[in-house]
């Protein structure tokens, strides 16, 4: 249909331009936050303005429309390093009477964020997550705390807390970027 053929298009852009791996295979669902993330990216680069996150079908369409009809000539090549982050959070009965099941967690999270990769990326997403005010320095304790909310999510992709700081932080950093 019209998401599968804008979905291929963008991406096919996307990866011309550095933004996502030409490997990712891009309609499939489990890769759709790899496409999201990718636009997000783009988006910020081009200073584009809003983008619809959710339903992946809108944020294509948007992009798509946005992006796609002025071809291929002054776009930017992604710069490295750039992370998106897309917070979800356990919603309330408010919440997903107002936005849905589906939708709900995505809506709790406060909408996505990206962050430049850096020495301190751990620390920067868990204070925008929420984990630290900012100023504390990353403790054990604190990875731990993230470890134990997300843990069904990050057992699904294999990773579990270490040991210590340094070994978590390391392993957080590359999940993170």
């Amino acid at each position: 249909g019209a998401f599968d053929i804008q979905a291929e298009q963008l991406a096919g852009l996307m990866a011309e331009l550095g933004y996502l791996s030409s490997q990712v295979p891009v309609v499939s669902g489990s890769s759709s936050p790899l496409l999201f993330a990718a636009i997000a990216r783009f988006y910020y680069v081009h200073d584009l303005g809003p983008l619809s996150v959710c339903p992946i079908d809108c944020t294509v369409n948007d992009a798509w429309h946005r992006i796609v009809p002025a071809g291929r000539g002054n776009w930017r090549r992604s710069p490295p390093g750039l992370v998106v982050v897309q917070p979800w959070r356990r919603p309330g009965m408010a919440h997903i009477r107002e936005y849905g099941a589906l939708y709900a967690p995505i809506a709790c999270g406060d909408g996505p964020f990206i962050l430049q990769a850096s020495e301190t990326l751990v620390h920067d997403v868990l204070t925008r997550l929420g984990y630290t005010d900012g100023v504390d320095p990353l403790h054990l304790e604190m990875l731990t705390v993230f470890f134990e909310a997300n843990k069904k999510k990050l057992n699904a992709h294999g990773v579990t807390p270490r040991r210590s700081l340094a070994e978590s932080v390391a392993l957080l950093d590359g999940i993170f970027s």
